[in-house]
C-alpha cells in the first residue's frame, strides 16, 4: 500500500494592493480554502480565503496572494 505526502513551497508571492509591489513571503502555515500564514519583513500576517483569493492586512496595507502550489509525492516502502 502506498501513501502520499504533500510538500508546500517555502515562499509565496504576496502583492500589496496599495502600492502594487510583489514580495516573496515565507510560508508558515496553509489550510486549503481557509487561510495562509506568511511572514513579511519579520512580521507574521494571516491571509484569509475570500472565495477567490487570500486577503489580509498589516499596518494599514492590504495584501493578497494566490494559493501555493502543493506537490504530492507517492511514498514507497
Amino acid at each position: 500500500m502506498s501513501q502520499y505526502r504533500e510538500q508546500l513551497p517555502k515562499t509565496v508571492k504576496v502583492k500589496c494592493t496599495d502600492n502594487d509591489k510583489v514580495v516573496d513571503a515565507d510560508l508558515w502555515g496553509y489550510q486549503e480554502k481557509k487561510y495562509i500564514d506568511v511572514t513579511i519583513n519579520t512580521v507574521r500576517v494571516r491571509l484569509n480565503w475570500t472565495g477567490r483569493i487570500y486577503v489580509g492586512s498589516m499596518a494599514g496595507y492590504e495584501f493578497t496572494a494566490q494559493a501555493p502550489e502543493v506537490v504530492y509525492f507517492k511514498q514507497h516502502r
